[in-house]
């Protein structure tokens, strides 16, 4: 124990704001603690992504004081618990609560998890010469050495029901279990899940989604009967589904979630090894699908809860379709979020139909991805996974997966042309003394489908074919 609270130390060495803030606070006469998720990721010697403080004081007050010699800016996480995030221009945040209770105790013994119920006297750190204290009054530290996620009171989930969801994304993250009473108060509360705001239950739900392998986090939470509650109030099963017998439901695969389950996995199979043969192609897909979109969430988690939902939306009469984006509303999603989902499960079944209408040129490609964009390359992964899912004959696997290469590739070569075009609109006014109207994007598509093609490559080719075009 001396060991690692010798390296826990020699780590929040390397932080010389974190001394900054001691300064303050003591000089503010304000105690203060590094509490939380930060305490266990120095145990466990992981990577910090942001850390957790807890004070005596008004966090607004006190980070109005620290901008003044500190450089950078706050902001408020959530105003019903006061947190507050202090982002340095060196890129550390620091999330500020204040203090749950009168003392350092009080508030361990009102926090979610023992492995998250420690804290060290930011004083004792900013003491050179005297050892790391550990305040550790509910044996977090034997649960952390147990790789066991326990509530740290049976009330627990009553204060907070979001809760839930993070004991399962911990549980997932870490490796770790959940303890079978902490597993039962889950199930005695779960009801309780409808009371968080929306947008707190996206947040988790998309950090469980950005985990490499949620597929797993997913079915532990439909075994404890969590999915339900998230989604059936917005996306109920169609009634033929709700009317079969569970138990063979599940047996066939005709059931809701069992489907989605499927679906999820699969298209997380499908994310850690992309078919596409050439591997320029393959690292700007990659770095498209991690560039973010709206919210600070990438298009991975996007794409995972497209493939989720797409296999609940399968059979369902169409104005069904407009629950969804009732519940993307719900959730809080941005704009470009709600496209890119339903342009990924509206446009999943099109690469059948390319198939088997033998339709797999440049030409139709480009068609593609003019009406869905960026969701053109998720709908493809998706359709993918939900043909692997069902188990359809290899020859169409190997069908599909050509496809997605060819796609993925002609899919970044249009990017390059969208960036480097051989004409625009402003050329063709001026060039054939035009008036703005329709015919200049008719005509701009016309060439791009060309080129697209192959047909033409240079300036002049493009000149002369709008000139055949008007003709």
């Amino acid at each position: 124990m001396a060991r690692t609270l010798n390296r826990i130390k020699s780590r929040l060495a390397e932080l010389p704001v974190l001394f900054q803030i001691a300064a303050l606070l003591g000089d503010m006469g304000i105690s203060g603690y590094l509490i939380g998720g930060t305490i266990r990721d120095l145990v466990l010697d992981r990577p910090i992504k942001d850390i957790d403080l807890a004070i005596t004081a008004s966090p607004e007050r006190f980070l109005k004081r620290l901008s003044g010699k500190v450089p950078g800016h706050s902001v408020c996480l959530d105003r019903e618990f006061l947190t507050f995030r202090f982002m340095t221009k060196d890129q550390h945040w620091f999330d500020v609560t204040p203090l749950k209770g009168e003392t350092i105790i009080q508030d361990l013994h009102r926090r979610d998890f023992t492995v998250n119920a420690m804290a060290i006297d930011l004083q004792n750190i900013a003491a050179p010469d005297s050892p790391l204290h550990l305040i550790d009054p509910l044996g977090g530290i034997n649960d952390l050495a147990q790789r066991t996620i326990r509530a740290v009171s049976e009330e627990a989930f009553r204060d907070d029901p979001l809760r839930i969801l993070r004991a399962f994304r911990q549980a997932g993250q870490l490796g770790w279990r959940i303890e079978e009473k902490t597993g039962n108060l889950i199930r005695r509360d779960r009801d309780l899940l409808k009371k968080p705001a929306p947008e707190r239950i996206r947040e988790e739900l998309f950090l469980i989604l950005s985990m490499d392998h949620a597929g797993p986090t997913f079915s532990r939470l439909h075994q404890s009967g969590i999915l339900p509650i998230l989604f059936s109030p917005v996306l109920p099963e169609c009634p033929e589904r709700q009317e079969a017998p569970e138990g063979k439901a599940l047996a066939e695969g005709k059931h809701g979630w069992a489907d989605a389950l499927r679906n999820l996995a699969s298209v997380e199979a499908i994310l850690s090894c992309l078919p596409i043969g050439d591997p320029a192609c393959l690292r700007e897909i990659h770095s498209l699908l991690s560039r973010t979109c709206g919210h600070q969430a990438t298009y991975w988690p996007l794409l995972k809860l497209s493939a989720f939902l797409s296999a609940m939306l399968q059979g369902w009469p169409a104005k069904n379709h407009d629950r969804l984006d009732s519940f993307l509303r719900w959730l809080c999603l941005s704009t470009p979020q709600r496209k890119y989902v339903l342009g990924c499960i509206q446009g999943l079944e099109k690469p059948l139909e390319l198939i088997s209408s033998q339709c797999c040129t440049p030409r139709y490609f480009l068609r593609f991805f003019r009406q869905f964009g960026e969701a053109g390359l998720g709908a493809l992964i998706l359709s993918i996974a939900r043909q692997r899912a069902d188990n359809v004959s290899p020859d169409l696997i190997r069908d599909m997966d050509d496809l997605l290469s060819r796609m993925a590739s002609f899919y970044c070569t249009w990017q390059q042309m969208k960036s480097h075009p051989l004409v625009d609109g402003n050329f063709l006014l001026d060039y054939f003394h035009l008036s703005p109207g329709p015919v200049i994007g008719d005509i701009l598509n016309f060439l791009e489908e060309a080129r697209a093609e192959g047909e033409i490559q240079t300036r002049e080719e493009a000149i002369e074919l709008a000139r055949q075009f008007f003709n």
